[in-house]
């Protein structure tokens, strides 16, 4: 990947259900601001060029084989902010993994991504000038964990996942 400071993360199938066509427009418009990377693992033939069409988009692995834990973990811990533009999703393990990191995530509006506890904020679906920037204002802001200990945070964290497991049960 380029030095571009800030990383954006998206990670995931490449569907339209994920939102993996706005990726080029969200780089686009965050040229500057960040690279966004995708932790993708097999890419469609064709689809490479299209996907990296943005200078600051880059794809992390060769895009032929399934990406490794170790590649993934690696630039989950880089990203200052995972992006989600799902149309379609009841919740999400790369979001959820993402929120026990303490990664922010932007995403489009979604009942079930509203429930994962951590940092989602949302933009209306199909907004991608809002989604991208949201995830550079999250960029700029400083993080909330530098002012909270880790103590507080988990206390936080564990009475969101309670909630959440509530929610599941109704």
């Amino acid at each position: 990947m380029a030095n571009c400071g800030s990383s954006v993360l998206f990670a995931g199938s490449i569907r339209a259900d994920k939102g993996v066509q706005y990726l080029p427009e969200v780089a686009t418009r965050l040229q500057g601001v960040a690279c966004v990377e995708l932790a993708v693992g097999i890419v469609p033939s064709g689809l490479l060029a299209q996907l990296t069409s943005a200078a600051n988009l880059h794809l992390v692995g060769d895009g032929r084989s399934y990406l490794p834990d170790r590649a993934f973990f690696e630039a989950l811990s880089r990203a200052s902010v995972m992006v989600a533009p799902y149309s379609d999703v009841t919740t999400s393990g790369t979001v959820m993994m993402a929120a026990t990191m303490a990664v922010p995530v932007v995403a489009f509006e979604s009942e079930g991504l509203a429930r994962v506890p951590g940092r989602v904020h949302t933009v209306r679906t199909g907004n991608v000038q809002g989604l991208a920037d949201e995830c550079a204002q999250v960029i700029r802001r400083p993080s909330p964990l530098g002012a909270e200990t880790l103590a507080a945070y988990d206390e936080s964290a564990g009475a969101a996942w309670k909630e959440v497991a509530r929610f599941d049960k109704e």
